[in-house]
């Protein structure tokens, strides 16, 4: 069995001095009790330039458009037995479109022949980091810890 392949962006911003990051909520029924948040990201269209997937997912998950010109140093990471992520940083700042613009239909209660439409994200919203490390999922975390890395060394600091 091959690795499915997704992308995404995460954005972050400095508010107030304060670094954040831009999470989602998924939508759909199985995560309906989860407090568990993810980076707008999706899975690889065949032959789908990883990037492009990522500027994508980002824009139907988000309601953002993130210039292609502001995504830096892509980081690809297993999150799970069946799943690599490549998630691309872009310092930029916009107000998400919560619920997701973008949405995605199943059989809901399961069995019942009745198909359901859902919001790929339910919530959209901005997060402090502390925060953010303790809701995003565990095999997402990698992200964050390198946007810290990342920014230290820009800075000038020892990661």
């Amino acid at each position: 069995m091959s690795l499915i392949r997704s992308a995404g962006i995460l954005m972050y911003r400095f508010q107030e001095g304060v670094l954040q990051v831009l999470l989602g909520h998924p939508g759909g029924p199985y995560f309906q009790y989860s407090t568990f948040l993810t980076i707008p990201k999706g899975q690889r269209n065949v032959d789908e330039d990883l990037l492009d997937t990522a500027l994508r997912e980002t824009a139907e998950e988000s309601g953002i458009v993130v210039p292609p010109g502001l995504c830096k140093h892509a980081l690809a990471h297993q999150v799970n037995a069946h799943k690599v992520v490549t998630v691309w940083y872009a310092n930029f700042f916009a107000e998400p479109v919560s619920p997701s613009p973008s949405t995605f239909k199943m059989e809901w209660p399961k069995d019942s022949g009745t198909i359901v439409e859902f919001p790929e994200l339910d919530t959209v919203g901005w997060y402090n980091m502390p925060d953010a490390k303790q809701l995003i999922f565990p095999g997402q975390r990698a992200f964050l810890l390198n946007l810290e890395r990342l920014l230290e060394a820009e800075n000038g600091k020892e990661a």
